[in-house]
């Protein structure tokens, strides 16, 4: 395994999607929430789960092979990917607040 800034980038990004997306998810598709609470009785904690066993699946995957980019600017797409994430889960609860 050959770990990189890319690796560890694309693992903290596709895990901050993911994340996003489930919580969302779970807050349309009721079944959905309850899935993730009866699995560890609470749905925060198996968001949690979900989150490390998605960082390490995809650093694993993505560190197959060597990286030819050895920059740390990759980095940078961290920051703006929760930044993003942060405004959509923002969005999507605003508008859920103001649906009543």
């Amino acid at each position: 395994m050959n770990v990189s800034y890319r690796s560890v980038s694309y693992a903290g990004i596709v895990t901050m999607i993911v994340t996003t997306v489930v919580t969302i998810l779970g807050e349309l598709i009721h079944p959905l929430m309850r899935l993730l609470t009866v699995l560890t009785g609470h749905h925060w904690v198996t968001k949690n789960f979900l989150s490390v066993i998605v960082f390490v699946v995809v650093l694993v995957l993505s560190s197959r092979e060597p990286s030819k980019d050895t920059s740390p600017k990759v980095l940078l797409w961290i920051p703006v990917t929760g930044v993003l994430c942060a405004l959509a889960m923002l969005g999507f609860f605003f508008i859920d607040a103001m649906k009543g």
